[in-house]
């Protein structure tokens, strides 16, 4: 379902049309509110894909096409993995996807690249998209705010980007 007030960061957005060209693996990371996960759903709004949240999926429930179709897998709450065993099963497993060029991976976490991953990330080269690219401009913040109806003076709209640097979360 389509957020109506969602308005798309471009800095973002070419990212990920440009990771998706290549099936590139992306790595998304920012605090909680920061519009990963929305930018995830709204890139994908009319394609297929899977989507697993690491809080709420066993690794063996993460499903991998047998026929070797074209697949988008997500895969959300990295943060959350924090048993050293799950951890290198999950490398592993990323590992496998990675290997799969049908398979285009989608990685969300809240900090930075996990030193955990970090093996996988030097021989894979993740596209990372981070709180900055995940600001809106001036531009998209007007946007925003048209989309609640909320019609503010230049220099109102000036300031409100000054405090928040076009933070989502912020913005909200």
């Amino acid at each position: 379902i389509k957020d109506p007030t969602y308005v798309r960061p471009q800095k973002a957005a070419k990212k990920m049309k440009l990771a998706q060209s290549m099936n590139q693996t992306v790595y998304l990371y920012g605090v909680t509110g920061s519009g990963k996960t929305s930018l995830v759903r709204d890139m994908l709004n009319r394609r297929t894909y899977s989507y697993y949240s690491a809080e709420e999926t066993n690794l063996e429930e993460i499903q991998i096409s047998k026929d070797f179709k074209e697949q988008i897998i997500v895969i959300d709450d990295l943060y959350l993995v924090t048993d050293q065993q799950l951890r290198e099963e999950y490398a592993a497993l990323l590992k496998k996807l990675i290997a799969q060029r049908n398979i285009w991976l989608i990685l969300i976490s809240r900090s930075s690249i996990p030193r955990w991953l970090m093996p996988l990330y030097v021989q894979q080269i993740f596209l990372v998209i981070d709180e900055e690219d995940l600001n809106l401009s001036r531009k998209e913040q007007d946007a925003y705010f048209e989309k609640w109806n909320l019609h503010l003076t230049s220099d109102t709209a000036d300031e409100i980007f000054r405090i928040t640097g076009g933070n989502p979360l912020t913005l909200r």
